[in-house]
């Protein structure tokens, strides 16, 4: 469904590989991959790309193609020992990115330097002219992406999670009042819909996790991760009472508990309020974090349902 963030990221990678690819056409760079690591980068969500990390990524990918020039020359002699070698690259290349928690931006490192390999078979005459333009588009590449992710368009990965995760707590919001009036109110003609089959923790993780590589601040990140943690039990939460509101219940039980359910519902809905405003303020933790407050509101709900459920078990057992 378009909701305004997504159409500004569309908007975003558009103009992005719009000024990458002109910027490449303008320069006469004969190659495609400088345009294929622009678009892969930027349509596959990767963290921020800083100067500091561009300029890593430049000096690699110039000593990885550099070095892949004479060494497909000689491999180009022996087919076997080039397959052999293309196994052995990826495996290990593959288990570094993972072992040092590279990410997918070092990956585009390895896809360019195997590319030269194809170039020196298929098109032995322009290798030379190929392997330079390779480095040109990929640099052109990280330079464009390091502009707009500092300058241009910056979009950090934490202002997506606290807009994500407040959207979800709000789209929640909604659900518990549908579930809690299809709950009380079973005569009407309102049916409480299903619970969603897809949670949103994957893409809250994924946003966690290039949050986590743009800047260096674990206790920021253990906040951020108790709140996805949060929203994510509540979501569990809200699956179940709309499981439970589809179940057959005497009339006279829900008209018997209604005024403390309700209260109890009023008070878990402020509560989900007051977080959604917590949320979308930036999560300043500290002395005004209103969780505190929250629970000792809802607590103060739930313990009238309490006695009126003891007491009406105690009658019934007596």
């Amino acid at each position: 469904m378009p909701n305004p963030r997504r159409v500004r990221i569309a908007v975003r990678i558009g103009l992005e590989c719009a000024v990458g690819m002109g910027l490449m056409a303008a320069m006469q760079i004969d190659s495609i991959l400088g345009a294929y690591v622009l678009y892969n980068l930027t349509s596959a969500g990767a963290p921020m790309l800083r100067p500091m990390t561009a300029f890593l990524l430049i000096l690699a990918e110039g000593a990885a193609l550099a070095l892949s020039h004479p060494l497909a020359g000689i491999l180009a002699e022996a087919p076997w020992l080039m397959l052999s070698f293309f196994a052995l690259e990826t495996a290990a290349y593959a288990y570094l990115v993972s072992r040092l928690q590279l990410g997918a931006v070092w990956l585009m490192v390895q896809i360019t330097f195997l590319g030269t390999f194809y170039i020196v078979v298929f098109a032995p005459n322009d290798y030379g002219w190929a392997v330079a333009y390779t480095f040109g588009g990929v640099t052109v590449a990280f330079l464009v992406m390091t502009l707009f992710d500092t300058v241009l368009w910056p979009e950090p990965a934490e202002a997506a999670l606290l807009e994500s995760l407040r959207a979800c707590l709000e789209r929640t919001r909604t659900r518990f009042r549908n579930v809690v009036h299809g709950f009380l109110e079973p005569d009407s003609a309102y049916t409480v819909p299903p619970a969603p089959l897809i949670s949103s923790l994957p893409a809250h993780l994924n946003l966690l996790n290039r949050a986590r590589s743009e800047r260096s601040d674990q206790h920021r990140d253990a906040v951020l991760l108790a709140f996805v943690t949060t929203i994510e039990r509540i979501y569990v939460e809200l699956a179940r009472l709309t499981f439970v509101t589809g179940e057959h219940a005497p009339g006279v039980f829900r008209a018997m508990f209604k005024p403390q359910l309700e209260a109890v519902a009023n008070a878990l809905d402020h509560s989900m309020a007051r977080l959604e405003k917590y949320i979308a303020g930036g999560i300043t933790h500290g002395p005004t974090s209103p969780m505190a407050e929250s629970a000792a509101e809802v607590a103060a709900a739930f313990k009238p349902l309490g006695k009126l459920c003891t007491g009406r078990c105690a009658g019934a057992i007596g």
